[in-house]
């Protein structure tokens, strides 16, 4: 007996009559479109899989299923007895939720084609050799770009419905919110290789770096009773713009402020949003360590209201620059609590662009949008309540 690999079923052999595409027709012009984009397909090793793939040849694809067995899809034009099977039908939504078929002038206004699509590693075979042909024939333009990303696994070993080896979304999700599970799947997700999922990796995560990296150096420099955010903003922020450049001459020598944003930046463009997210978790913990070695407490005058001296002056508002541009670059990833924690700052709706991203700015913020409140209220990240 033959016996599914991933299921364990009975695998047997059946024969029908269906339509097909002449998916081998277009074996050479897909080879031609891949030799003249090497990197559509990422991670490298994928796009070589696929090349492979077609190299060895392609036979013509069944797109339809007798519709005595197969009742619930859209018939075939023309022939009612035949019922269009996936993925024809699946595939092609991309397009008609685009507005596909296009009055002419309007063929982009639905955002087609596609910056980047992002798909799953097990389904590369039907978007990367059956879609391009399927545009191909309908002489539509291919996504510029294709993101496969490798899949979580539970346990070491692959979800599945059929197993009952799931994880519960909804239930992760009201434990921990969206936000944070966001952050989680960003920064532990594989692209190229599979991922474990894992409920006490999250809480370490939100326990090691959320509350009490992130979330504490936001409250910390925001709720501090000794120093005004606004103030270090206004009496240290307007330091020209090669103050803040690295090397031995400058106030602030290898100060990450002036190159994270670039960083990342180049992550995105490289489709690594893993270690776009790493990097930002990197200068977080660095201006954490920053302002915890300042000691901002230690330097504040006994004299001067509202004026904390220089030295704290100088550390509060590279703190909060950090925390803002943080902000920023944290919006893709966790937009409720990047919006929380740019209304804690004080920085304006129309400043949380990446063109603000660099030092110096924005020198309108400090001054909170929101009450900061007292003990956990308001608080970025609070304790969570249990940790079983």
């Amino acid at each position: 007996m033959m016996t599914s690999i991933e299921t364990g079923s009975e695998v047997e052999w059946s024969s029908e009559v269906n339509y097909h595409f002449r998916l081998s027709a277009f074996q050479d012009r897909l080879l031609e479109f891949f030799k003249n984009n090497p990197e559509w397909i990422t991670p490298e090793h994928r796009m070589k899989e696929v090349v492979q793939a077609v190299e060895s040849g392609l036979e013509d694809l069944s797109v339809s299923r007798p519709y005595e067995r197969l009742t619930w899809g859209i018939r075939v034009p023309g022939d009612d007895s035949q019922t269009i099977y996936v993925w024809l039908d699946a595939l092609m939504n991309y397009a008609t939720k685009a507005g596909y078929p296009w009055t002419p002038g309007r063929e982009q206004a639905g955002g087609w084609p596609a910056d980047c699509h992002v798909i799953g590693k097990d389904i590369v075979r039907f978007h990367c050799i059956y879609w391009p042909a399927f545009l191909m024939a309908l002489g539509l333009p291919l996504p510029k770009k294709i993101l496969t990303h490798a899949h979580w696994t539970l346990g070491g070993s692959k979800m599945s419905k059929s197993t009952g080896r799931v994880v519960d979304p909804f239930h992760a999700l009201d434990r921990f919110g969206p936000d944070v599970m966001r952050f989680y799947m960003a920064r532990e997700g594989g692209i190229q290789d599979d991922a474990s999922y894992d409920n006490f990796r999250i809480i370490g995560l939100y326990n090691k770096f959320l509350n009490q990296q992130l979330g504490n150096l936001a409250s910390r420099v925001t709720r501090g009773k000794k120093w005004s955010v606004r103030g270090a903003v206004e009496r240290v922020g307007g330091w020209p713009a090669e103050e803040w450049a690295e090397g031995p001459g400058s106030k602030f020598r290898n100060n990450s402020l002036a190159t994270i944003a670039s960083q990342v930046d180049a992550s995105f463009d490289a489709y690594d949003p893993r270690k776009a997210v790493s990097q930002i978790a990197e200068f977080v913990r660095g201006s954490n360590a920053f302002f915890q070695m300042s000691q901002p407490w230690d330097k504040v005058l006994t004299f001067g209201p509202g004026e904390p001296g220089e030295d704290v002056d100088k550390i509060i508002y590279l703190a909060a620059e950090a925390l803002r541009i943080t902000g920023i670059l944290l919006q893709p990833y966790m937009p409720n609590k990047a919006r929380m924690l740019l209304d804690q700052l004080g920085v304006q709706q129309d400043r949380r662009t990446f063109e603000y991203c660099k030092p110096g700015a924005d020198l309108d913020y400090g001054t909170p949008l929101v009450e900061l409140g007292a003990a956990h209220k308001g608080v970025l990240f609070p304790p969570l309540p249990s940790e079983g």
